[in-house]
């Protein structure tokens, strides 16, 4: 039986402070790769932590390197979430990115849903040093995801009777003051940057590897599947990967779908074989 993979924490300081990294890797063989991944927004970062460990688990059994890393503000790494902004944690996985490129195999960077976002935004801005994208569940535009996320605090306050829009809470983000949304304090730079961001304006550059990973609760034809990637994406070598699965960022309890995480692999090994 193959040795179980080795865990190991870490907390390098960064350009806003100490970040958590989890690294998951083979005792037994040098790596095929490294994977630097990112985790989603709030909420959503807690409920795919399970997920995200198996898949690091799992791929650390294919002789993958994986790093698993909160950006500063969130999980263990420092600073608080009020202070957080996307080009604050842009600096972070700009530090990451160098940091895992100390070694010399090679470095794919991705995550889920913003975590694939804020990896496609490093790759568009700095493409260096970057072997490969993987992107999981992908946020498509930053301004559609701040108006879905201000929404769950409109229908809190709906459930005790109380009326908010997300147009009061947009004005009061735009003068400068935060908005809490289940718990979360949302500063108003990160709520300005995100509405700047569209994957679609971003496109990495056109020779960069890239997996992306679409998961959804129906069957598709082969040609809605080709257009899930924006038209800027596209290239006679890139195509999505869909399947039917548990959309695991959104549900309470934690879940590590095995048919996701075998996508994920088989993804990622398609290309380090």
């Amino acid at each position: 039986m193959a040795a179980p993979p080795k865990l190991s924490a870490s907390f390098p300081v960064g350009p806003n402070g100490p970040l958590f990294v989890l690294e998951i890797a083979s005792i037994s063989a040098a790596p095929r790769a490294t994977v630097l991944l990112m985790p989603p927004f709030a909420e959503e970062m807690n409920r795919s932590r399970y997920m995200l460990a198996q898949t690091g688990r799992a791929l650390a059994r294919q002789g993958f390197r994986v790093l698993l890393a909160d950006p500063s503000g969130t999980g263990d790494s420092a600073g608080d979430f009020e202070q957080a902004s996307w080009d604050r944690w842009i600096a972070d996985l700009s530090f990451l990115r160098d940091m895992a490129r100390l070694d010399t195999e090679p470095l794919w960077i991705g995550g889920v849903r913003t975590g694939a976002l804020l990896a496609a935004t490093l790759a568009h801005q700095e493409p260096g040093g970057i072997d490969g994208l993987l992107m999981i569940q992908p946020v498509l535009s930053g301004k559609r995801f701040l108006t879905q996320f201000l929404r769950l605090r409109v229908a809190a306050a709906m459930s005790r009777g109380q009326r908010e829009s997300t147009a009061q809470l947009m004005d009061i983000l735009k003068n400068g003051e935060s908005v809490s949304v289940t718990g979360y304090p949302l500063g108003p730079d990160m709520a300005e940057q995100l509405t700047r961001l569209s994957l679609k304006d971003m496109p990495p550059p056109p020779d960069l590897p890239m997996e992306w990973i679409e998961i959804g609760s129906d069957e598709r034809e082969a040609g809605a599947i080709a257009d899930i990637l924006p038209p800027s994406w596209r290239t006679a070598d890139r195509q999505a990967r869909y399947h039917q699965d548990q959309a695991f960022w959104a549900l309470p309890e934690p879940v590590a779908p095995a048919k996701t995480i075998a996508l994920i692999q088989t993804a990622l090994m398609s290309h380090h074989p």
